[in-house]
Parts: C-alpha cells; sequence; structure tokens
C-alpha cells in the first residue's frame, strides 16, 4: 500500500497482474467491446431477431382434422340402414351360392331315385308275386294297388321335399341373421380402431408439440448464449483487472447450464437445512430445510 491518497500494490504483484493482461505488452486485444456492442444492436447479431414463440397450431390442426372425420363418421352412421343393407347383401349372396335351389332340387331328384329303385327292385316284385298267387293281376284291384304304390311314392317324395326346404329355410334364415350381427359387430369394432387411431394421433401430436417447442427454445437459448460469449469473454478480462483490487464479477450462468427447477430446489432446501442445523439442531434443520426448498421458487 502507498502514501496517504495514493493505492499501490507489491512489485510482485503489479509484475504478475501484467503478465497475465498483456505478457509484457506483447498482446493487442481486437474486437473491442464497443464494436462487439454494435454488432449485436445490428438485426444480424440480435439472436431474437424475428424469433417468434412456437406455434403449434399445424399439430392441432392434424389431430383436429382427425378428429372432425371421426365426428363425420359417427354422425354418418345410421344402425337401421347398415343393418338392412347387411340383410340385402347377405341375403343375395345366401341364395345364389349357398341356399341355391339347385341343391335342393338335386337332393330331391336322388332321393326319388332311391325310392323308385326301391319300388321297382323290392315293392312291386313283392306286390305282383301276391297278386299272382290269387289270380289277381288281372284284376281292378291289381291297377289300384299299383297306383297306391307310386302315390305313396309322390307322398314320401312330397314331404321329403317339404322337409327338405322347411329345414334350409330355417338354416337360411339363421345365417343371414347371425352374419348381420357378425357384420354388425365389426362395424362397431371399425369405430373402435378410429378411436384408437384418434387418440395415438392425438398422443403423438402432443408429444412432437413438447419435443419441438423444446427444440426451438434450446435452439433460440443456444443463439443467446452464442452472441453473449463474446460479452462474457470481455467479463473474464474485467475479472482480470479487478482481481489484483479484490473485486471480481461472476458472469450469468449459461441456460444451456442452468440448473432445473427440481436441482434448485433441492439446492435451496439442503442449504436452509444447513443453516438452521447450525441455529436450532434438528427442529432448525427441518425448519430451514422448508424455508429453502420453498425460497428457490422465488
Amino acid at each position: 500500500m502507498g502514501v496517504a491518497g495514493t493505492v499501490d500494490f507489491p512489485d510482485h504483484m503489479k509484475t504478475a497482474h501484467q503478465e497475465l493482461l498483456d505478457d509484457v505488452a506483447t498482446d493487442a486485444l481486437t474486437p473491442s467491446l464497443f464494436s462487439l456492442i454494435e454488432a449485436a444492436y445490428d438485426s444480424s447479431g440480435n439472436p431474437y431477431y424475428q424469433k417468434s414463440p412456437y406455434d403449434p397450431a399445424p399439430r392441432v390442426a392434424d389431430f383436429m382434422g382427425v378428429m372432425d372425420e371421426f365426428e363425420t363418421l359417427v354422425e354418418d352412421f345410421d344402425a337401421t340402414t347398415a343393418w338392412e343393407d347387411f340383410v340385402t347383401a347377405i341375403v343375395t349372396k345366401v341364395d345364389a351360392e349357398i341356399f341355391d335351389d339347385t341343391y335342393i332340387d338335386a337332393d330331391i331328384a336322388s332321393y326319388t331315385a332311391l325310392l323308385d329303385d326301391n319300388i321297382v327292385n323290392t315293392v312291386l316284385p313283392r306286390f305282383d308275386a301276391g297278386m299272382r298267387d290269387v289270380n289277381a293281376v288281372m284284376t281292378s284291384a291289381y291297377a289300384v294297388g299299383r297306383a297306391i304304390i307310386e302315390g305313396m311314392k309322390v307322398r314320401d317324395v312330397n314331404k321329403y321335399a317339404a322337409d327338405l326346404r322347411n329345414k334350409f329355410h330355417i338354416q337360411r334364415n339363421d345365417s343371414i341373421i347371425r352374419t348381420g350381427i357378425e357384420l354388425s359387430k365389426q362395424e362397431v369394432q371399425k369405430y373402435d380402431i378410429w378411436r384408437s387411431m384418434l387418440h395415438y394421433t392425438v398422443e403423438a401430436n402432443r408429444i412432437a408439440i413438447v419435443a419441438e417447442k423444446e427444440q426451438n427454445d434450446g435452439t433460440t437459448a443456444l443463439a443467446v448464449g452464442e452472441a453473449k460469449w463474446p460479452f462474457e469473454l470481455f467479463m473474464y478480462a474485467a475479472n482480470l483487472l479487478a482481481s489484483i483490487g479484490g473485486g471480481t464479477y461472476i458472469p450469468p450462468t449459461n441456460i444451456a447450464d442452468a440448473p432445473s427447477s427440481g436441482q434448485t430446489a433441492l439446492g435451496g432446501a439442503m442449504a436452509g437445512a444447513s443453516i438452521g442445523a447450525a441455529v436450532g439442531g434438528g427442529t432448525g434443520a427441518a425448519l430451514g430445510a422448508l424455508l429453502g426448498f420453498g425460497a428457490s421458487f422465488l
């Protein structure tokens, strides 16, 4: 320290200070602080120039469009009309390819041929033999007997055909009803699939909105940090200039390295607990932690 009215420092401190500053006058600092400020003032150096907050409108429009499609689909759905359309299509398909009269006629013809074979080879030979035994072949009883046998065959064929058509009719109607119910279930499942697609579309866009906003904010933060970096270097130089006198300045923390709100709260609670413990023991630590945690959000 010098005489009254002057401030001086030991020679070794002044020598070290000069070495740190310009290496015995061999280094020069360019650009100047004013030139950096001027460049930052210009729009090309301003990281906020023409920046705007993240706009989620395109993403919102995307899932709103899907919601509108789903709403239209639900509003246009008419259960009665859908059921009638299903039944009409099923009846046409079933009658053309499953319960066609061709199959019924073929089955009846096969049964008729079976009866004819039995009558020709079994029934009539026995009838004729019996009539010959009683010498009644040339009587009217023989003709009536033959007619009765033929009538019984026709009756059996008609009964078989009626039963067959009745069974086919029941099966046809049951098939139409069951198929219609199944198609109706599938139609409802289609709406469930649409609803699931709507849910995942909204969820995917929600995640995208958060991610894109974070990217937008991060890009801006990095641009701001890049613009501020030359000024922070001047702060370090100013600290070096002031170091011999003991006055220094800590530059602001870069936003990319800033602690999260959770980390800040934890740090405040620990600091408060430490101070509280020194003053009031365990109770003071608890109170200090609570106050420190709350103050970290202020």
